[in-house]
């Protein structure tokens, strides 16, 4: 599922982990070295284990056809 991870987003994230078994992994892409810590940042607070969150750099996502 694609989604920003921006203040707006928060709410919806706080209800997807509080229904979502605690060992899930969230996959989240980012653009750039700063994003990609906001990111993690914004999991973290929310709760979300460190080792439950799997980092992907935009450019080596591949389009599936």
């Amino acid at each position: 599922m694609g989604h920003s991870i921006s203040e707006v987003d928060l709410k919806y994230f706080e209800i997807l982990k509080a229904k979502l078994n605690e060992d899930v992994i969230w996959n989240v892409s980012y653009y750039s070295e700063l994003e990609k810590q906001a990111h993690k940042e914004t999991l973290l607070q929310l709760g979300i284990n460190d080792n439950n969150i799997i980092q992907i750099k935009i450019t080596d996502l591949k389009r599936q056809s």
